[in-house]
């Protein structure tokens, strides 16, 4: 025991002794906790709202101004939201909004903050260039949470001088963005056998190249916090369903359907190597731990939306699944993903349903990639909101508030349906869409993988699996 502790302080780096630590947050079982100010913690529970960077009619990078900022957290706060989620930095007048508003306020709103990156040259994450970038954006958030950065004018990117410390309030910090198949099949084709991993806050077992990469940059992050503030947060890496670690029987490759294809005597061109697939390979955060010295812990962050990819709906698991307003595919599916994490609580950091005047995806329950007007889709996210919290999830924050759906709008409270409760909007006819009501955008077609799940070794045929956990009532 002397041992393992006289190490874990040897590994802390510097200054381990020199102030008590900042620990704002951590991830324990299937929850997030806070801090309640007496050496204590309590659960918390994330009721959120993401944060586009960009106003309506403009560039990218004419970001708000300090009213408007203030404007929209005020009107988040009156919304029922107690989290805001920005995927990247923001101006310096976000960060003194924030700051000024948690000071004065009884109940702060909490930041869960992201580190962007673009996807790197060839899909090779291990790019020297694409590598230095991405560790210099994440001492960029570091600095930024912690009120001191300068950061200079680049295309595409904040800038300014950053001098409002919101490092009381950051919850957590979710690394990069979701990852194309293509891109991580192919990095670990080109990286075979790489699997452990141990760091001085993370460790991985079991893993694939992928996975290793994910492994050293939370390490990374970590440590850039640790060494120059001894500070920390619960931490994760952006995932979604393409990249589960779930089997899902409905999902077959390119190179799986041109199998089947041939073996039936049809017709195929050769599977693209650069595929797009739903189910072709997995980022597991079961495989993570943290060390003695990661106080603050892990958790799966996921962006999940109940109309992509097709299995939310072809499932037939997923099917038989229910909520608290009838059938619901999506309760289905996060059931599955929360039962597969047993070490770690799993956020859904994006979800939710757009408005607009068509739509992109079809949903069994009409929970559809568009065709909303903006009541229907406050309803709709409160119903989604709520499938969260029951499946066990630790909340999420959904996609999005300003500018894509302006708050004042009064959409309900976080978690709410609105008086009477949001009725499901009812199946649309086979082979047609629920929104246009004609054969335009017929409800795709299941293509099933006559393979053996990687889990339980039970061949798929297309009926239902044995292995699908029970369903909410």
């Amino acid at each position: 025991m002397v041992l393992r502790v006289g190490l874990a302080l040897f590994l802390a780096g510097p200054g381990w002794g020199a102030a008590p630590a900042q620990i704002p947050a951590r991830a324990r079982a299937r929850r997030l906790e806070v801090a309640d100010g007496q050496g204590g913690w309590r659960p918390f529970y994330v009721k959120g709202v993401n944060l586009g960077a960009a106003l309506p009619g403009r560039h990218p990078t004419e970001f708000p101004d300090r009213a408007t900022y203030d404007g929209w957290i005020r009107e988040m706060v009156e919304a029922g939201f107690n989290t805001v989620r920005v995927y990247t930095i923001h101006p310096p007048a976000f960060y003194e909004a924030l700051r000024a508003h948690n000071l004065a306020a009884r109940k702060p709103l909490r930041l869960l903050h992201g580190v962007w990156t673009e996807p790197p040259p060839r899909g090779d994450f291990q790019d020297r260039d694409w590598l230095a970038a991405w560790h210099r954006e994440m001492e960029d958030v570091v600095q930024v949470i912690h009120g001191r950065a300068r950061l200079p004018r680049r295309p595409g990117h904040a800038a300014g001088a950053y001098g409002a410390d919101v490092s009381p309030w950051t919850l957590a910090v979710i690394l990069g963005r979701e990852w194309e198949s293509s891109s991580v099949v192919a990095f670990n084709h080109r990286h075979p056998g790489e699997s452990d991993w141990s760091g001085r806050f993370v460790t991985l077992r079991g893993g694939h190249a992928m996975e290793r990469f994910l492994a050293r940059s939370l390490d990374h992050f970590l440590a850039l916090e640790w060494d120059q503030y001894r500070a920390q947060r619960p931490v994760a890496f952006t995932n979604w369903p393409t990249l589960d670690p779930l089997f899902h029987i409905t999902e077959s490759t390119e190179a799986e359907e041109h199998a089947l294809r041939r073996k039936a005597g049809q017709a195929s061109n050769p599977p693209n190597p650069m595929a797009e697939d739903e189910d072709a390979i997995g980022l597991d955060m079961e495989k993570f731990s943290g060390t003695p010295l990661l106080q603050a812990g892990l958790f799966a962050s996921y962006h999940a939306y109940p109309y992509y990819p097709d299995f939310m709906n072809l499932d037939p698991g997923y099917a038989q699944a229910r909520d608290h307003l009838g059938p619901s595919n999506y309760a289905g599916y996060l059931a599955d993903l929360v039962k597969h994490h047993t070490r770690h609580p799993v956020l859904i950091a994006e979800f939710g349903v757009p408005s607009s005047r068509i739509v992109a995806h079809w949903h069994a329950q009409g929970l559809t990639h568009g065709g909303q007007g903006e009541r229907e889709q406050g309803e709709q996210d409160a119903r989604l909101q709520r499938d969260i919290h029951d499946a066990g999830c630790a909340g999420g924050p959904r996609y999005r508030g300003p500018p894509a759906l302006p708050l004042s709008s009064n959409p309900p409270a976080a978690g709410r349906t609105t008086a009477g409760g949001a009725s499901p909007r009812p199946p649309a006819p086979s082979g047609s869409c629920p929104r246009l009501r004609g054969p335009r955008d017929p409800a795709p077609t299941p293509r099933l993988r006559p393979r053996a799940c990687p889990q339980c070794r039970v061949r798929r045929d297309g009926r239902p699996s044995s292995r699908r956990p029970p369903r909410l009532p």
